[in-house]
Order: C-alpha cells, then sequence, then structure tokens
C-alpha cells in the first residue's frame, strides 16, 4: 500500500499554504491532478489506497471533503489513479455516503451489479435522492444484472426492495427466462428462502415446475438437504420425490451426502414414491455417500418400508442389492410378513423371483406354498403367463389345483388373467369356463350381496332375483341378504355346486 507522509507532501506542494486545506484534501481535491508525490520514494496514492487512506480522516474531515465531490470526480479518479468505482461502491459505500445521494446515484446507475452488496440503509440513502430513482433503475436493468443482483442481497435489502413504490420484484423474476433464474436460485436456499417462497406474484414451485429437469439441478445443487425440504413444504407446485428423484439422472451433480439427507427427510409416502424412481446407477451413486451404508439402511428399516421400496424395485436393482454385504435381503424376504411378501411377489417376473429365490435364508417357493388363498390369489393375479408356467413347471406347488380351490370371491379379484394365465397353471376347461363368467364386470352387471359381481347372463333367467329383498321404498334392506348370498345362490345350481367349496355369506372378502 502505498503511503501518505504529510510532512513531505507540504513541502513539495508549492500552492498548498494558501488552500487552507488540510494535506490529504489537498491531494484528494488537486494535489493528484499536479503529480505531486506523497512519499520521499516517489509514490502517489492510487486505486484503493486512496480510499483507505481517506477512511483515515476523521469523520467532519471526511464528510467535508466528499460532500463537495460529485460523480465526475470519482470518474477523474478512476481514469488517473487507477481507482476502480466499482470497487469503491461495494467495498467502500459506507465513506462515498458523505457525498449527495444524486451523485452517488449516478455512479450506481453507471455500475447496477454494485446494488447486490448494499444494505437496506445504503438502498435507503440512495433511495432519499431528489434525482435518482431507484425503483426506475430496478426496472431498467438487464435479466442477468437483476438476476445477480436478487442473488447478492440479504433479507433487508430484498425487502426493501419490494417496498418500493413503483418497481414489483415478483413479476420481474417470474419473466426471466429459466436458466437465468436457475443461476440466481443457486444463491436462494439459505435465510432468504422464506421471503422468496412468499413474494407476492412469484410462485418459486411452479416456476421450478415448468423448468427443465437440468435447470432445476443447476438451481437447486447448492442447497442443502434441509432448504430444499423447506422448500417442498412451503409450496404446493414443488415435490422433492417428483421433481428431484423422478428426474434423478439430472441430479447426479448434487453431493450424494445430500441426496441421502433428502430421502431422510421425507415422510415414509413420499420416500416410497422417490425411491421408486431409482435404478441400479442411482443407488450406487447413493451408496457412494462419505459415511453412508446403503445396505445396512435397507437392512434396518421397517418391513412395510422395505417392502414397499421392494413392490418398486426389479431386475438389475435386485441383483445389486443382493450384492451388498451388509444387507441380508435373503434373510429380510423369510422374515417379511406374509401381507408385505405377497405385495412384493406380485410385482415381480420370473427373472425378479429367480433372483431373489437365489438369495441366501430365502426359500421363496416355500414361502409362496405357505400362503393362505386370499394372498395367493392376490400374489397370482400379478403375475404373467410365462412367470405361472415357469413356476408350475419347475416346482411342486400346483397353482392350479389351488386356483380350483378358490372360493368364488377370490376367483373374481383375479382380473389380470385370461386364457393364458389359465392354461400355464393347467386349469381344467371346465373351471376356465367358470372363471370367465366370474371374473367379468361389465356395464350392466348387478351386485350381489357387497363385494361380489357378476355379469347378467351368468344366472338362468328363471333363477329369480339376486340381492336382499326391497324394503317397503323399494330399495334394498341395508344389512338384510334374504338368505340370498352368493354362496347360497351356487348351491342351488346344479352345474356348480360341485366345483366351489362355498360358504362365504353376505360380506365383501375382496383383497
Amino acid at each position: 500500500m502505498s503511503t501518505f507522509d504529510k510532512d513531505f507532501y507540504i513541502a513539495n506542494a508549492p500552492n498548498f499554504s494558501a488552500s487552507g486545506l488540510t494535506p490529504l484534501e489537498h491531494y484528494i481535491t488537486e494535489g493528484w491532478q499536479l503529480g505531486i508525490p506523497t512519499s520521499p520514494d516517489g509514490d502517489s496514492l492510487i486505486g484503493e489506497d486512496v480510499l483507505l487512506t481517506v477512511a483515515s480522516l476523521p469523520s467532519e474531515v471526511l464528510a467535508s471533503l466528499l460532500s463537495n465531490m460529485n460523480a465526475n470526480d470519482l470518474r477523474r479518479f478512476e481514469t488517473e489513479t487507477s481507482l476502480r468505482i466499482d470497487t469503491a461502491l461495494t467495498n467502500y459505500f459506507d465513506i462515498l455516503q458523505a457525498m449527495n445521494p444524486d451523485e452517488v446515484g449516478i455512479l450506481v446507475g453507471e455500475h447496477p451489479e454494485t446494488l447486490a452488496t448494499m444494505e437496506a440503509a445504503n438502498l435507503a440513502y440512495l433511495d432519499n435522492g431528489q434525482v435518482f430513482d431507484l425503483s426506475a433503475t430496478m426496472n431498467e436493468l438487464e435479466d442477468s444484472i437483476i438476476a445477480n443482483v436478487v442473488a447478492g442481497m440479504n433479507s433487508d435489502a430484498l425487502a426493501f426492495i419490494e417496498n418500493l413504490p413503483a418497481f414489483d420484484l415478483g413479476p420481474r423474476l417470474d419473466k426471466l427466462p429459466d436458466q437465468i433464474l436457475a443461476e440466481s436460485m443457486t444463491q436462494w436456499g439459505d435465510n432468504r428462502l422464506d421471503f422468496f417462497a412468499q413474494l407476492p406474484n412469484f410462485n418459486m414451485g411452479e416456476r421450478l415446475d415448468a423448468m427443465d429437469s437440468a435447470f432445476v439441478s443447476q438451481a437447486l445443487a447448492p442447497w442443502n438437504p434441509a432448504a430444499i425440504l423447506s422448500l417442498d413444504q412451503l409450496s404446493t407446485s414443488f415435490d422433492v420425490e417428483q421433481h428431484i428423484f423422478g428426474n434423478i439422472d439430472h441430479f447426479h451433480n448434487f453431493d450424494p451426502g445430500n441426496m441421502v439427507g433428502l430421502l431422510g427427510g421425507l415422510s415414509p409416502d413420499k420416500l416410497l414414491e422417490a425411491t421408486s424412481h431409482l435404478g441400479v446407477a442411482d443407488l450406487q451413486f447413493l451408496d457412494s455417500a462419505d459415511g453412508f451404508d446403503l445396505g445396512a439402511v435397507l437392512n434396518a428399516v421397517d418391513e412395510s418400508l422395505l417392502g414397499g421400496m421392494l413392490y418398486n424395485w426389479e431386475g438389475e436393482n435386485l441383483q445389486f442389492l443382493g450384492s451388498l454385504p451388509s444387507f441380508d435381503m435373503g434373510g429380510r424376504l423369510q422374515n417379511m410378513n406374509e401381507d408385505f411378501l405377497a405385495l412384493v411377489l406380485s410385482n415381480w417376473e420370473i427373472d425378479d423371483l429367480s433372483t431373489v429365490a437365489a438369495l441366501p435364508g430365502f426359500d421363496a417357493l416355500g414361502r409362496i406354498g405357505s400362503m393362505n388363498d386370499q394372498l395367493l390369489a392376490s400374489t397370482m393375479n400379478g403375475w404373467n403367463a410365462e412367470t405361472l408356467q415357469v413356476i408350475n413347471d419347475h416346482s411342486t406347488l400346483d397353482l392350479g389345483a389351488r386356483l380350483e380351490n378358490f372360493n368364488p370371491t377370490l376367483i373374481s379379484t383375479m382380473t389380470n388373467w385370461g386364457e393364458d394365465e389359465l392354461v400355464a397353471v393347467g386349469t381344467t376347461e371346465e373351471f376356465q369356463d367358470i372363471f370367465t363368467k366370474l371374473v367379468p364386470t361389465p356395464p350392466g352387471g348387478f351386485q350381489i350381496p357387497p363385494g361380489y359381481f357378476l355379469p347378467p347372463d351368468f344366472l338362468p333367467p328363471d333363477f329369480g332375483e339376486i340381492g336382499p329383498p326391497p324394503n317397503d321404498d323399494g330399495d334394498a334392506s341395508p344389512g338384510d341378504d334374504g338368505g340370498n348370498t352368493l354362496a347360497n345362490s351356487l348351491e342351488n345350481l346344479p352345474e356348480y355346486a360341485d366345483d366351489f367349496e362355498v360358504g362365504i355369506v353376505g360380506t365383501t372378502h375382496g383383497l
């Protein structure tokens, strides 16, 4: 830093004694223009040294000096002493406030990017000028400039700008192109988030929802998990599970630890939706987070949550999970509640079932064979013909025999099945005929006791009306089936009496 030697300057400034100024005042006002050195080394104050030296003046001297300066004086300093005006506005604004606010406002208008670092008090000073119009200046800023200004301002400064009488920040931000807005948003994930989330006439969630996921990733990558989860709570248009994990390929630029933190902050329902979008590369990405062990976490989660995640994962995902040394997937499946297990198995095809059947500790066929009829019906309803064929042909399970012993209610729930599935499990032609009559529920079909649906041509025309008898108003009497249950109806049909074990009456037994 160049120094200002007061005694040396007095000795070398010929007109100093007649000026009535202090040595530094004399140098700032005219000495620098005359090239008078400020130290025995021949140096002169340049650049920021000028401001640093001026800042050392007593406040009354400083005020007296700067109050007589205008924008042109500072421009000349910039030309002759390398003093950067943008640096002065950014780092030494408190010093410049001794000047007329209109003069400083002229400089701000020439360097609007410096508004980004200003405090609310600085903005209020500028707005007190008689000529400078802060609202007009904000309205005239280019898109990239206003985006940077907003990104740099603190909450108090933003609130001041928002309250300007002739400037509306919300619509101005809403008109920014996605790329420019996304760049600005990278700086919003701090204590200013509430301000932006509640800014009138600007819906941050809707803008993120409408953005390409690459821009969303750019905008949120620097945010910490708590800020992103807060946005999820503050906005009805932004969902972590949809906008981040639903486009997970674009978010591998995130810190994997932050992604793990996001998952950990979701409710169970949101977590299940989020994890349903994950592929092998995404699971590997999460597992790379420092201090995070995906296998250990999966080994410890509640079985209902684990079941929900496994239901949505298949193929390479299952192979990857089975390879994790800290995840005993076979043991977890073997000990899983049968309701959760039935749900999981119903969504897997033969390759997936083969993968998990090979896991140590999991007796897949044993668990399937031990299911009650209701759970087995639910599980089989999710399998395609190929899966059913392989299981039926390569195991001791006789799925066709189990199926033919289901009660009619369970059979009527198997709406995903057709002829291929029936053939795959080896059912008889007679049963296939019965199945096709039980399962469909075409328009115009009528309902017999709650939960049972049959096509209108299922029963002979002379069989009589099905369902509870009408009450005095002609409507069916609630809770009164009049003895006309599906079981009773089928027992009265000779062609079906021997095909089913009936005994289910008047209640809903569907899954």
